[in-house]
């Protein structure tokens, strides 16, 4: 599959995977801050954003995407950045094809299973709720606000959901995202590493000190699958953690990725 990206920068090339529901516009402002050093490449993964919509979603195909993307641009040795499910993606990445990566970085996620927790629920609610929603009905932005503002009391998920649709040049309105899809999809987007996986490329991951995507228990088994890995934590930040706290994000990645 071939995956629409942006690119800004010049130097070595780093890729950014986004998250569920995401795509490269949510990680333009990071990119840019990190253009000055890197080559930033942010793809939208398959059915998000504008690449293609497919019927299959798993980390077997993302990461299959991402070699794809790698080969086609010439990348030689690439490091990645990936924002919750785009994490991952990049961990899957690192077990499928190991030689292709310099380092990886996970933000906020856990690269183990989630089997039934608060936050696996809650994608349950936010995508079964979406499809609640008759684009067909809608005319204008303002009406999607107000369907979503039925589902949703936090303002900044809807901003960041209502990103996800396009007005058509004939005045309908279409999801940017896959919906009957990714829905279907949770279970292997929930997927992880099984704790007998042993992964060799140098990790960083960085918690939110405020999330709870990467438990205590996460954190003690880390270490017994990789083994060259280190851990961060970014205080007074949530799962969102580069879009609330964006210097020392991009701090701790320019420490990681140049040393």
């Amino acid at each position: 599959m071939e995956l629409f990206y942006r690119k800004i920068g010049e130097g070595k090339p780093l890729i950014i995977l986004h998250g569920l529901y995401g795509s490269s516009d949510n990680w333009l402002p990071i990119g840019k801050m990190l253009a000055d050093t890197f080559s930033v490449y942010i793809p939208d993964l398959r059915n998000h954003g504008k690449s293609p919509h497919s019927e299959i979603h798993n980390y077997q195909v993302i990461s299959e995407d991402i070699c794809n993307f790698i080969e086609k641009n010439k990348l030689k040795n690439p490091s990645i950045i990936g924002h919750s499910m785009g994490g991952k993606a990049a961990v899957f990445f690192a077990k499928y094809f190991p030689e292709l990566s310099r380092k990886i970085i996970v933000a906020d996620i856990s690269p183990f299973p989630y089997i039934l927790s608060e936050n696996s629920i809650e994608h349950y609610y936010i995508l079964s709720s979406l499809k609640k929603i008759n684009l067909f009905r809608c005319n204008k932005y303002a009406d999607i606000e107000n369907e979503l503002l039925i589902y949703f009391e936090d303002e900044r998920l809807r901003n960041f959901l209502l990103k996800n649709v396009k007005k058509e040049p004939d005045g309908t309105m279409k999801w940017l995202i896959n919906l009957p899809v990714l829905s279907n999809s949770l279970p292997e987007i929930f997927k992880g590493l099984s704790y007998s996986e042993k992964i060799k490329t140098p990790f960083l991951f960085v918690k939110g000190e405020l999330s709870n995507y990467i438990s205590k228990q996460d954190e003690m088994n880390i270490p017994n699958v990789f083994s060259d890995y280190h851990f961060e934590i970014i205080s007074n930040a949530g799962h969102w953690l580069h879009a609330e706290e964006p210097e020392k994000f991009v701090s701790i990645v320019k420490r990681f990725l140049i040393s």
